[in-house]
């Protein structure tokens, strides 16, 4: 999950206090980069524990590796 892009599904709608309303959709990005498995890599570490992303992001937390994203908002 520290590797992942994620987005919003929903649009949302912000107001400015002049009343201008904006359309927006939120994106947020990993600041410690993207990072995937290969189809090979996947069967292997997928069948070999299902919960591979959960504990890798549990064990960054525990060694003080704090992950982070950048929120990035879409007009």
């Amino acid at each position: 999950y520290r590797h992942m892009e994620g987005f919003g599904v929903h649009t949302y709608t912000l107001v400015a206090k002049s009343g201008k309303v904006l359309f927006v959709k939120f994106h947020w990005k990993p600041t410690c980069g993207i990072k995937n498995l290969t189809d090979e890599e996947a069967k292997v570490v997928g069948g070999a524990n299902h919960s591979h992303a959960t504990k890798d992001l549990h064990d960054a937390i525990t060694s003080g590796n704090y992950p982070e994203w950048k929120l990035f908002i879409q007009t």
